[in-house]
């Protein structure tokens, strides 16, 4: 159990990594719940509207859960989630974005 916790522990920190390398704000999360701060509330419903349809099961969490100009995505990974569906998961959000907006300022 301790190897499968700190597998998806490493495999969260290195997909974040990958998501700010990629110019996206994950909030320095540095554990398996990955936010993608998004900013707009109606960007962030869009954007995951967009990711549920590439098969993906991603939350909006808006105001008042976080601050107001924070919505985010909230991705959730487990240790089922396979290195090749991360990518694909890059790969939708980066598709998302480069039809509908400059990204969120990239912080860490």
């Amino acid at each position: 159990m301790d190897a499968e916790r700190e597998r998806l522990l490493e495999t969260s920190r290195n997909f974040a990594a990958a998501l700010r390398a990629a110019g996206w704000n994950t909030a320095g999360s540095a554990s398996q719940i990955v936010p993608v701060i998004i900013g707009d509330n109606e960007a962030a419903l869009a954007a995951a509207a967009h990711l549920n349809e590439a098969g993906f099961a991603v939350r909006a969490i808006r105001p008042p859960s976080v601050p107001e100009g924070q919505a985010r995505l909230r991705l959730s990974l487990t240790t089922e989630i396979s290195d090749d569906s991360l990518g694909k998961l890059c790969a939708a959000l980066e598709q998302w974005s480069a039809r509908n907006q400059p990204r969120a300022a990239a912080v860490a």
